[in-house]
């Protein structure tokens, strides 16, 4: 099969296309996945990501498996088989994620009224929970992260390299997998590089929210300098894509971290942000959200076309409150393209799919609140918690400008499972702390009562 050039179009769903060497790649990658030790579980994943484009696919009968949904099934049958995922417990930010999946299916189901909507529910929520809860079962110890921060970093390096060549020869590397140009397009006379995610955009953002990760390992006990280089190579990957979007997003990144200074006036520092964006709104000829179409950071930015669609939705919002919209063309010129996350949300499932996906956010947070402040004595942990922190804060303002598709979506679950999975632990070390206290020790005898029960008992 032959994708066309504008294929962002997503003209190759439902179609097999897998190129030989792309499926001995997948392959490769699967039998990993369920040799590979826990700790490393999830290096096959992160690889896919980097290095296969996300167009190759297998249609079966209508179904669509593309190749992270042939690796998920690797890592299910993995768990199943080790018994790993017997050490899931449920908190509240995953039962979170299953009502925001049924609730889009449903509404999702209720605007199309057909078994299409059905099949593609079905694949798009599998990707999301499978996804998920896969790394909530690999990811079950504080080394468990640092490993996946350290396998991020070392992989940086080699996709760092391909964009610098790709930058400066306008060719991709990744085409010999197929399912991407083999000639890069540029704008405004920059090359826009894309990688195997075959999207600047995508591929910047996927590598800003990445690099909060990779930067706390300056502060473990081992591998100091990997922090560094991941953090460098993510740089220039965001840099080779000459997006605005992704530069925004590296800056967000950035000012996340800084705040870990100031973690502790972090509600006076939002309040401030509130009052601020709020005395602009009444002051300004035109709504706060305006100030997205003056950003420009790398020249030829289509910032007026998010103001402008953030504009139409909160105007149509009777159109999709209820279940949705099957289409945003009629909006405005342009507008047929959502390139806001919040915005797609509310089209594929409503104000109630909406609600869930900003409790998401908001729970995750309190997760990573929760989790800084019990383990702030130790320093490694502190910074990899808030570096979490800093990776869900960079996806949440490129949503403002981007919405996901394909293998960008393992990004954004993958670090919504990294802050449960801290949570976990921070509560399984209270309750072990807990039953510790409870226990009597020879400097503390039984109580008398509990003695004289325990002998009763006995007797």
């Amino acid at each position: 099969m032959q994708l066309r050039e504008g294929f962002y179009e997503k003209s190759y769903y439902g179609t097999t296309f897998l190129d030989p060497l792309g499926g001995a790649a997948v392959l490769t990658l699967g039998i990993l996945t369920v040799v590979l030790p826990r700790r490393l579980a999830l290096l096959p994943f992160i690889a896919l990501i980097c290095f296969i484009p996300c167009t190759q696919r297998v249609a079966i009968a209508g179904l669509d498996f593309n190749l992270m949904r042939i690796l998920l099934i690797f890592g299910w049958s993995r768990m199943i088989m080790r018994g790993e995922i017997q050490a899931l417990k449920l908190m509240k930010l995953d039962k979170l994620l299953i009502a925001w999946a049924a609730t889009e299916s449903l509404v999702f189901f209720s605007l199309y009224l057909n078994p299409g909507a059905i099949v593609t529910m079905a694949g798009r929520m599998g990707e999301a929970l499978g996804g998920y809860f896969l790394v909530r079962c690999f990811i079950q110890k504080w080394e468990d992260l640092l490993m996946l921060a350290r396998v991020i970093a070392i992989i940086s390096i080699p996709v760092a390299i391909t964009f610098v060549i790709e930058k400066s020869t306008s060719r991709n590397l990744f085409a010999v997998f197929g399912g991407v140009p083999e000639i890069t397009l540029a704008r405004e006379g920059r090359v826009r590089a894309t990688g195997a995610l075959g999207n600047p955009i995508l591929a910047g953002c996927y590598w800003a929210a990445l690099v909060p990760l990779m930067a706390p390992l300056w502060w473990a006990k081992k591998g100091k300098m990997l922090g560094l280089i991941g953090a460098f190579c993510g740089t220039v990957v965001v840099i080779a894509c000459a997006s605005s979007t992704p530069l925004g997003a590296l800056i967000s990144a950035a000012g996340a971290g800084f705040l870990i200074l100031f973690r502790h006036q972090l509600g006076t520092i939002r309040k401030i942000i509130l009052w601020v964006l709020l005395f602009l709104h009444i002051v300004m000829n035109h709504p706060v959200w305006h100030l997205l179409a003056r950003i420009d950071l790398v020249g030829g930015s289509t910032g007026y076309h998010r103001f402008y669609l953030i504009d139409q939705w909160i105007n149509h919002f009777r159109e999709w409150a209820l279940r949705g919209t099957k289409g945003t063309a009629h909006w405005g010129w342009g507008l047929a393209d959502i390139t806001n996350q919040y915005v797609l949300e509310s089209v594929r499932g409503g104000l109630a799919t909406f609600i869930v996906f900003v409790m998401l956010i908001t729970v995750s947070y309190q997760y990573i609140g929760r989790t800084w402040r019990a383990v702030e004595h130790d320093r490694e942990k502190l910074a990899m918690t808030w570096g979490v922190g800093s990776c869900i804060f960079t996806h949440c303002m490129a949503f403002i400008a981007v919405s996901y598709f394909g293998q960008m979506n393992f990004g954004w679950y993958m670090h919504l499972a990294l802050a449960a999975s801290l949570m976990q632990l921070v509560e399984t070390s209270e309750e072990s702390s807990t039953e510790r206290d409870d226990e009597p020790t020879e400097d503390e005898p039984e109580p008398t009562f509990v003695r004289r029960r325990r002998l009763l008992g006995a007797t």
